[in-house]
């Protein structure tokens, strides 16, 4: 199942207006000049089931305007650093090829593969982000400083596959404001890179100060509409209560349609759940424990959409968990790669 950064990022990026804007960024000027955007296209599907839910369903192809040349464009997202991400990348690059070729039998030879990360995290992207990088930690770095002659050998013969990095920690909202993306591209990012570490009252105070990009993407064409997942992404990170989050959209565009995803309706019925089960305690004590059953159901349903089917022990120690416990493994469902890892100890 996906994290809920896969979803609003796949989701995007999907969108051949939204991908440009993103590559535009990451490659270098020369490249995008030489680039014909209007040929930009979906390209081949992922059919490689061990993939499909790491990437992006597709990658992107792309033709040079004086140059009979095609290129792969193959974008990713990291919402922290990771030191596998090489050789996850290469697995995709090769896969990525083995596709076109399939798809293009007729074609000679491969076109050329550009590996775009976009890293969302809070500290700056420190990891290798090609295997030369790799190759240097292994202890070509000292080769190439006491021989530099057979350190260029090595590398002439060996395989670099670098990749393009946008990395969003150094940044600020006002760099967000500056650069030129549309509005949608815009909000995501200010989702995944701001108001994913901020707390509910930072995340209202936020949304109230960037009203005229709600507004923006609000009138977007309607093949567009809708805040782009947004709305599902903040709701399934707990930033903000629905009724808040309605309001501000209500009071920014007028309407509150866009709110009413599957995500929200979910996350409403948990509430909704415990809500009614205080209510019918009739004291303190009872609102209390509703909401707790509230927080229960909610974290309930995402772990399932996450893992599937929970054992009976993982649903009992759900049940049987403080208010402490709750908030804390409703934060690391969104990023951790097992149900283990979620309920691990610290």
């Amino acid at each position: 199942m996906a994290h809920p950064h896969d979803d609003i990022f796949h989701r995007t990026f999907a969108n051949k207006t939204n991908a440009a804007a993103l590559f535009r960024l990451a490659l270098p000027q020369e490249l995008v000049k030489a680039i014909d955007w209007r040929t930009l296209g979906l390209s081949c599907r992922i059919t490689d089931s061990r993939l499909k839910n790491l990437l992006l369903d597709h990658f992107y192809s792309v033709r040079l305007r004086r140059y009979d040349l095609h290129l792969l464009l193959l974008p990713e997202h990291k919402s922290r650093r990771d030191s596998n991400y090489v050789l996850q990348e290469l697995g995709y690059v090769v896969a990525a090829l083995q596709q076109w070729a399939e798809n293009n039998s007729a074609w000679k030879g491969l076109p050329p593969v550009i590996a775009v990360l976009f890293h969302h995290g809070d500290k700056p992207w420190r990891t290798p982000t090609s295997l030369r990088h790799c190759f240097d930690r292994a202890g070509l770095r000292i080769v190439r400083q006491e021989d530099p002659g057979l350190a260029a050998i090595i590398e002439s013969v060996s395989v670099s596959m670098p990749s393009r990095v946008v990395d969003m920690a150094p940044l600020d909202e006002g760099w967000l404001r500056k650069v030129r993306l549309p509005a949608v591209v815009k909000l995501v990012l200010l989702c995944m890179r701001v108001m994913r570490y901020q707390d509910k009252a930072e995340v209202a105070a936020t949304l109230e100060r960037w009203s005229d990009l709600l507004v923006a993407v609000h009138k977007a064409p309607k093949r567009q509409r809708k805040l782009g997942g947004v709305e599902s992404y903040l709701v399934q990170l707990d930033k903000l209560d629905d009724d808040q989050l309605l309001d501000i959209v209500q009071r920014t565009t007028g309407s509150g349609d866009e709110l009413m995803s599957i995500a929200e309706r979910w996350r409403k019925e948990g509430k909704a759940e415990g809500k009614a089960e205080g209510k019918a305690e009739g004291v303190a004590e009872g609102v209390a424990e509703g909401e707790a059953r509230g927080r229960i159901a909610t974290l309930l349903r995402q772990l399932q959409r996450r893992f599937g089917e929970l054992p009976k022990s993982k649903v009992q120690r759900v049940k049987a968990a403080t208010i402490a416990e709750l908030e804390i493994w409703t934060d690391r469902v969104l990023d951790a790669r097992t149900l283990q890892a979620v309920f691990a100890a610290d």
